[in-house]
């Protein structure tokens, strides 16, 4: 009897163990290869990844970024062979010693209706603060300046070349502004502008691009088209095309393609 008893008790343990290290905590994110929601962490080791309707927002200065241990006047934690004293060897990261990275995490943030301002904060559209990664462009721009007309192929007087200025850079701004070349009299005032960029599709190689700003209690709108990289061997108008909308005003561009 007590042999059976002992049998039983023993197979009981066993279950539990399993049933323990198969399941999960109820206060953990999601399980491995799941999804994760909103609030939850993302990235790490596991590169764990969020739902489609949001995105994984690593704060700066997240992961590992200081001085190795030992320098500066950090302690050295005390080695097994060294009998429990302080270490006289050089910390990690000295003398081409490796410090292993530690893999960033973030959050999982909704980015719905993120804008920057001219002030250059992310927010949202309550007027709230987002994390500036909220804002960042989706993917690399190329950068580049450009003339920009109101019609493709304008035919540019070098005279008095008035047009638009455009300047991109690869952290995802174009800047827009007013200017005058040549030798007329006319004076360009200034009206420069920035918008932050955010890729939403790439038709046949090229990349279209969407940004807005908020000027006063206005929200203006920019929707970018950048031909340069296109696949297919359709002509089109220009390699530059720019839609922006200000207010009632909307206007399209294009840039001078020599």
């Amino acid at each position: 009897m007590a042999s059976r008893t002992f049998l039983f008790g023993a197979a009981l343990a066993l279950v539990t163990l399993v049933a323990c290290s198969s399941g999960r905590d109820g206060n953990t994110d999601e399980a491995e290869g799941e999804l994760r929601r909103a609030g939850q962490t993302c990235g790490g080791a596991r590169n764990a990844k969020c739902r489609s309707d949001l995105k994984c927002i690593i704060e700066e200065n997240e992961g590992r970024t200081g001085l190795p241990p030992g320098v500066m006047g950090m302690p050295v934690m005390p080695r097994e062979e060294d009998g429990g004293g302080a270490s006289n060897g050089p910390p990690p990261g000295a003398n081409g010693m490796p410090i292993l990275p530690q893999e960033a995490t973030g959050k999982c943030v909704s980015c719905w209706g993120a804008w920057t301002d001219e002030f250059g904060t992310c927010r949202s559209p309550a007027d709230g603060v987002y994390p500036r990664g909220c804002c960042e462009a989706a993917a690399n721009v190329v950068p580049g300046s450009f003339k920009l007309y109101r019609e493709p192929n304008a035919d540019v007087n070098e005279m008095c070349d008035m047009h638009t200025t455009l300047k991109l850079t690869a952290a995802g701004d174009a800047t827009l502004d007013h200017a005058v070349g040549g030798a007329c009299e006319i004076m360009a005032s200034p009206d420069p502008r920035t918008y932050r960029l955010k890729l939403v599709d790439e038709p046949c190689g090229s990349k279209a691009y969407e940004g807005e700003r908020r000027a006063g209690d206005e929200v203006h709108t920019i929707k970018l088209v950048d031909h340069r990289s296109r696949l297919c061997r359709d002509l089109q108008p220009a390699k530059i095309i720019v839609e922006e909308k200000r207010g009632e005003e909307t206007r399209t561009l294009y840039s001078k393609d020599f």
